[in-house]
């Protein structure tokens, strides 16, 4: 077990992630060093540099140093809906689930997009909020009726409501859409089997 003193502290996770920087810049050949000093006020007001650390700090599994980049990416383009979400995702990871669903409601607002919905629908699953966690996948699923993993995510929710009816179908949905998905054909064999059979008319 490493020592508390010889794991690495923030500063030096810095430093690496500069040099990645760095590296990454000179390879792309735009032939500009990311700077190790506070960038001057044209710098600071652009989000491409904060966006392009956060990438770098996220491919390290950086986790609080992404967020930090996202959130100032974000701050200086706050009309941008996929900001947002990339914050939103990133304070999934660090288990912040108020403040991810505050970014991720905020990009929904903005321009909602499949991959942003079903994150804030895992934000909601994680807080215990059933009803916004089937409300978000739904407008997935509107979004685009031909995602298969939006309707397998409607399903997975509905599943755990009262609305056994309308579970079988999107189950079926997500079923037609991904054949191979044997969870989704688990989910529709139980809710098949959990389904209240109506006896015959005499």
């Amino acid at each position: 077990m490493r020592r508390r003193s010889e794991c690495p502290e923030p500063v030096e996770r810095r430093e690496e992630a500069l040099e990645l920087l760095d590296h990454v810049a000179v390879e792309l050949g735009d032939g500009a060093r990311v700077p190790r000093r506070r960038p001057g006020g044209h710098e600071r007001d652009r989000p491409a540099p904060h966006r392009y650390a956060a990438r770098i700090y996220e491919d390290m599994r950086a986790y609080d140093l992404a967020v930090e980049a996202a959130e100032r990416s974000a701050e200086r383009a706050p009309t941008d809906a996929g900001e947002w979400e990339r914050v939103g995702r990133l304070r999934l990871r660090l288990m912040d689930r108020e403040r991810a669903i505050e970014a991720l409601e905020r990009a929904r607002a903005l321009g909602p997009s499949i991959a942003g919905l079903l994150d804030l629908a895992l934000a909601y699953h994680l807080a215990g909020e059933l009803g916004s966690e089937v409300t978000a996948t739904e407008q997935a699923t509107l979004l685009d009726p031909e995602s298969a993993p939006a309707w397998a995510r409607y399903a997975h929710a509905l599943a755990r409501t009262d609305r056994g009816t309308d579970a079988i179908v999107a189950t079926e949905r997500a079923r037609d859409l991904a054949p191979a998905d044997l969870e989704v054909r688990e989910l529709l064999e139980r809710l098949r089997a959990e389904a209240p059979r109506v006896l015959p008319a005499t």
